[in-house]
């Protein structure tokens, strides 16, 4: 059985991980700026607490941004594309 797909098919597998992973720290880069916004300038806490929630919490909203994203891009198999991506991000968390 031979398939035959067209371009724009292999194009999304191809820049499926490098668009998520740009997306990712895309949107960590505007949630940092809008929780600094939101709590430092309104004097409810301190910046050293919001970096260290941002520490602590980064990691995991990179990979769900992250693996959305793969699900929206993946042109087939988008449950299993999320459990590699989802896999990949927890290694190289836990390795970096």
């Amino acid at each position: 059985m031979k398939i035959k797909k067209d371009w724009v098919y292999w194009l999304r597998w191809i820049i499926l991980f490098p668009v998520a992973f740009i997306i990712g720290f895309i949107a960590l880069f505007f949630l940092y700026w809008l929780i600094y916004l939101i709590f430092v300038d309104g004097n409810i806490c301190s910046e050293i607490s919001i970096q260290s929630f941002m520490n602590t919490f980064s990691p995991a909203i990179m990979t769900i941004i992250m693996v959305l994203i793969g699900y929206l891009i993946a042109p087939e198999h988008k449950f299993k594309t999320c459990i590699i991506l989802a896999l990949l991000l927890i290694i190289a968390f836990i390795i970096f």
